[in-house]
């Protein structure tokens, strides 16, 4: 798999040190049994609707997400969806295990404790990148809008990891004023020898979720095109930050960088439509 360069001298050791990591972090170290169970469905193509929405239905926190997301303005259905069965029917299986993703997610994101308030922002700005990406794709006529969203979605994953691992340290990041999106990223590299993205890559590789996504997330803080899927959650990414679904402010490059792809025309929209998903979970 090919990954951007991260500053390791070594990458096999850099993946080694990573694993070792995950496989001592509380909810990291294998994906969510569901999650498993789909991403293993979703790439057999022989695999039945029928299978896929048992599945699902084998836990009905996850089920009901599910059913409340495929009903929801974002997929924009013209009837009510009232089973699981009908969703996969009528969704397919990329919308599905979408759904499946974000519903399983929203566990990971939530938890207890003085970070509380971190964990929420985080899960918004996760939403919010995840909602924009798809737009973005879609805009470019890019065929597959689920990984997108899937990608825009996970991109900051590796973070959730850092701080259970290393909460103390992590703290030192989010206490440092005037903290922006490079300032932090930097600061990562320099506490830890790496980033949240080369954690969220290993990460996602070893849950064996789809090399286009891996690559989106490893790479979107290096925009190189909009075309590309690394591109497009960068750019989410920037246009969520300066909406204000971020804890961290942009930097003055992703200023300018946001201007450049003319991404300022619906702002309201955009606000709309992520308010609308986030509204999905506050009684979850």
């Amino acid at each position: 798999m090919t990954r951007v360069a991260q500053n390791t001298p070594d990458t096999k050791q850099a993946d080694s040190i990573l694993l070792d990591i995950l496989n001592k972090t509380d909810g990291f170290s294998e994906p969510p049994i569901i999650l498993k169970k789909i991403i293993e469905l979703s790439n057999n193509p022989t695999s039945s609707a029928s299978r896929v929405a048992d599945v699902i239905c084998g836990s009905p926190s996850i089920a009901t997400r599910v059913l409340r997301l495929a009903n929801s303005a974002h997929y924009g259905f013209p009837r009510r969806i009232n089973s699981v069965q009908d969703a996969v029917a009528l969704l397919g299986m990329h919308s599905i295990r979408s759904l499946v993703v974000v519903a399983t997610a929203y566990n990971l994101f939530y938890k207890p404790g003085r970070l509380s308030k971190y964990y929420q922002g985080l899960w918004e700005h996760s939403i919010a990148t995840a909602v924009l990406s798809k737009i973005i794709a879609g805009r470019n006529g890019n065929s597959d809008i689920e990984s997108a969203y899937i990608s825009g979605l996970l991109h900051d994953i590796g973070k959730l990891v850092l701080i259970e691992r290393f909460q103390d340290q992590y703290l030192q990041i989010l206490k440092l004023k005037d903290l922006d999106s490079s300032k932090f990223l930097q600061n990562e590299e320099a506490m830890f020898g790496f980033s949240h993205t080369l954690v969220a890559a290993v990460l996602l590789e070893k849950w064996n979720l789809p090399e286009n996504i891996v690559e989106a997330v490893a790479a979107h803080h290096h925009i190189v095109s909009s075309d590309s899927f690394s591109g497009i959650v960068g750019l989410a990414n920037i246009l969520v930050t300066i909406l204000g679904f971020n804890i961290l402010s942009p930097s003055e490059e992703e200023k300018s960088m946001f201007h450049e792809f003319e991404l300022t025309e619906d702002k309201d929209y955009f606000r709309k439509l992520i308010g609308d998903q986030l509204l999905l979970f506050k009684t979850t």
